[in-house]
């Protein structure tokens, strides 16, 4: 080792010799490759400028710095090798991957370009300036290099994936599905190859094949934390929850620095009914990522659950701060300001068009022309909704749907959802196409919708989980409403009419919307009643001595001032009860919070009861507990109104702002019981305290309440579905009459 040290010294003090330089060159190397940085650079600065091929030699004292992690030195010495030799392909290379490294991306694509003019044939190169095209969004261009890659080694397996991903990020999920098989066939112990493929197959809704390709990718890398949560994920969407929370909390346990496993885990507890839990999970992603609007919006989330909604609604603006693009801080923040007493329509309208002109920019909307004699056929009806499963939206029109059959209509499907239940089953029979579309972009599911011929298109699910109102923008059908899911405006110009009625929509109220008031005569919405009345039970009060009032909605709409309100009543009428019934009652933690709130306001343990979730059968039959219905706002109850009248409960509401605030009041007006609508707070309190006085009195208004309700429009499917049909059929001819004027 000395003798060599001496020798080399020797010779870097000798005079050096003008053809001597590749030998240096090769030295360097050898020097480089045993880590020896420092001096290989000091062998390589004693070549003289004026060396034949100089270039040479300033390209490895690039690379030299670039090992040293001066990025900047090594890009000049690159850019001064090829002042000098300006086609040396190491050098054009070179400066591609240190432009790309120093984030200066538009810049290396021009490098790979000038290199790939040098070396065409050079199918590595071509895969970086795909992969690279891929971050800067130009995927048309990446699909070429990758394309071209492919026809000159397509027995390369990460230039294979690489088309592979870009096609499964394209939506092109069949093409993707072809290439990466032809991939597996030359190396089917490739992880990340199976992880690709069960994304694939993934996005073709073929979730059992992909399970089997996550796993094995699990199998072959068992210390990879995407491949656990990729098995996490689609566990959660199987509502195999537990197995779900096992995997999230391996990948945690291999790298806890992960904040969407963080973020999954939380997503998973919460499901469970653990939203304590949950927050922490949360907490602990965003600690590790601040900006994360996705993890923003999963916190805001929990925080709803659990009755936080001042502080979710924060969290859904810090999430839109971040990315003022994300479609899930939208809808959470729209939803989420329903809850609030401090709401204003100025600031909802206001983020409303902020969402609508975001997804118009990003929409291609069609033209459309009437068919001669448009007037003169059935019309095509598509209904585009996540809640096509045991759901309010499906309760409420799965009688309507049926009533249609004999009507001149053909009824589309787009179930934008992962599921199928009893319900769905029960759905599509009255339906004359169905469409699941949960994998399809928004520029497809236009595009199929277009292709179906649909004339009037209904949103049913608005700013609520699953939401494809970006499709709206593309206007894939002439005519567009939003009805039922939501009780606001979209925002989305490109949507027509809001379904309503002369109470929840009433004149003087158009300015709070983008779209056209649309009124139906006899209510908004119609229930789906048994094929039997539900047998009215004796009065709760009668049998007890005592009045029991009744909350059985969702725990996020009780608020300080509805507790309040209602600590009055218990206070007023002695030894009545409140019973409390819904999912968020089953939590302790949270039934502590809102104890708490009643004990300030003087009422005790001994005057409040609640009880969790329950399935359907139970959740109706609790109904015969309690006398009178107490309705929760700004936030009040729509389906638990239409349950508790079936039952012959009478429901006690406010008259309400706004849509959303007036549900309940539309339907005690449309059932013929406008006398338990209370003018304000005061008279809410008054009404309650006085129906509590005569027990006799409230139980004779059971029978009085499921009589007004059952023979009201609210109980006649097909009094309401021929109503509908008037309305889309002067909606289509006054489209047809517009445009033909237009024309």
């Amino acid at each position: 080792m000395a003798t060599r040290n001496v020798r080399r010294q020797r010779r870097l003090s000798a005079p050096v010799r003008q053809n001597d330089w590749m030998q240096y060159c090769v030295e360097a190397a050898e020097l480089v490759k045993r880590g020896n940085l420092a001096q290989a650079e000091a062998l390589l600065l004693t070549v003289p400028e004026h060396a034949s091929a100089y270039a040479e030699v300033l390209i490895n004292l690039g690379y030299i710095a670039w090992l040293s992690e001066k990025c900047e030195k090594a890009l000049f010495l690159c850019n001064r090798a090829l002042t000098l030799k300006p086609d040396y392909p190491q050098a054009l290379l070179n400066k591609a991957g240190l432009l790309q490294q120093l984030g200066r991306l538009e810049e290396a694509v021009k490098a790979y370009q000038a290199f790939l003019v040098v070396e065409p044939g050079n199918y590595l190169a071509m895969n970086n300036l795909g992969s690279l095209l891929v971050q800067i969004n130009r995927n048309s261009e990446a699909e070429f290099w990758f394309r071209k890659s492919f026809r000159i080694k397509p027995d390369f397996v990460n230039g294979v994936s690489n088309l592979g991903c870009l096609l499964h990020l394209q939506g092109r999920n069949q093409e993707a599905l072809e290439i990466l098989q032809h991939a597996m066939s030359l190396d089917d112990t490739h992880s990340r190859m199976h992880s690709h493929l069960g994304n694939v197959l993934y996005g073709l809704g073929r979730h059992r094949e992909a399970m089997l390709h996550y796993t094995r990718a699990r199998d072959l890398e068992p210390n990879y934390v995407v491949h656990h949560n990729n098995i996490g994920s689609l566990q959660r969407e199987f509502n195999q929850l537990d197995a779900a929370e096992t995997s999230y909390r391996a990948a945690i346990a291999l790298d806890p620095t992960n904040c969407r496993t963080w973020n999954n885990l939380g997503m998973t507890l919460l499901q469970l009914g653990k939203p304590n839990e949950a927050l922490v999970c949360h907490q602990n992603a965003l600690a590790l990522n601040p900006n994360d609007d996705w993890g923003l919006t999963r916190l805001a989330l929990v925080q709803t659950e659990l009755g936080l909604m001042k502080e979710a609604q924060e969290t859904f603006l810090r999430a839109l701060a971040c990315n003022g693009e994300s479609l899930e801080a939208y809808h959470g923040a729209l939803f989420n300001q329903h809850y609030l007493l401090d709401k204003t329509d100025e600031f909802h309208l206001a983020l409303a068009k902020k969402f609508g002109q975001m997804v118009q920019a990003k929409a291609l909307p069609f033209l459309h022309k009437p068919e001669s004699k448009a007037l003169d056929r059935a019309l095509r009806i598509g209904f585009v909704s996540s809640d096509f499963i045991a759901h309010p939206i499906s309760y409420l029109l799965e009688g309507v749907w049926a009533a249609m059959a004999p009507m001149p209509v053909e009824l589309f499907a787009y179930a934008n959802q992962f599921v199928e239940d009893v319900m769905t089953l029960r759905i599509r029979r009255h339906m004359n196409h169905w469409r699941n579309v949960i994998h399809l972009s928004d520029r497809d599911l236009a595009n199929l919708i277009r292709q179906d011929g649909i004339d009037i298109l209904v949103d049913l699910s608005g700013h609520t989980g699953y939401s494809r109102l970006p499709v709206f923008a593309w206007k894939p059908a002439p005519v567009q409403i939003t009805w039922l899911g939501y009780f606001n405006t979209t925002g989305v110009e490109a949507v027509d009419y809001i379904l309503g009625d002369a109470v929840v929509t009433p004149p003087g109220d158009e300015h709070r919307y983008v779209e056209t008031m649309w009124r139906m005569p006899e209510g908004y919405l119609c229930c789906t009643p048994p094929a039997q009345r539900p047998s009215l039970a004796p009065s709760s009060a009668l049998l007890r001595g005592f009045v029991t009032f009744g909350c059985f909605h969702n725990v996020k709409k009780i608020n300080k001032q509805v507790i309040r309100c209602w600590s009055g009543i218990l206070q007023a009428v002695p030894g009545s009860r409140l019973l409390m019934k819904s999912r968020g009652f089953g939590s302790p933690l949270t039934c502590q919070g809102i104890l708490q709130q009643f004990a300030e306001h003087g009422i005790g343990l001994d005057r409040l009861q609640w009880e969790g979730d329950s399935p359907y059968e139970e959740y109706m039959a609790a109904f015969d507990r309690i006398d009178l219905l107490l309705d929760p706002f700004p936030y009040p109850g729509c389906t638990t109104t239409l349950d508790a009248l079936m039952k012959g409960v009478p429901v006690l509401s406010i008259k309400g702002d706004g849509f959303l605030g007036r549900e309940s009041n539309s339907i005690l007006f449309h059932a013929g019981l406008s006398t338990w609508i209370a003018e304000d707070e005061e008279d809410y309190v008054n009404k309650a305290i006085q129906a509590a006085s005569d027990l006799v009195g409230l139980a004779n208004w059971r029978w009085t309440v499921q009589e007004k309700f059952w023979n009201s429009p609210l109980c006649d499917p097909k009094r309401f579905a021929s109503n509908l049909l008037l309305a889309w059929q002067e909606m289509w001819r006054i489209w047809c009459d517009s445009d033909r004027n237009t024309a």
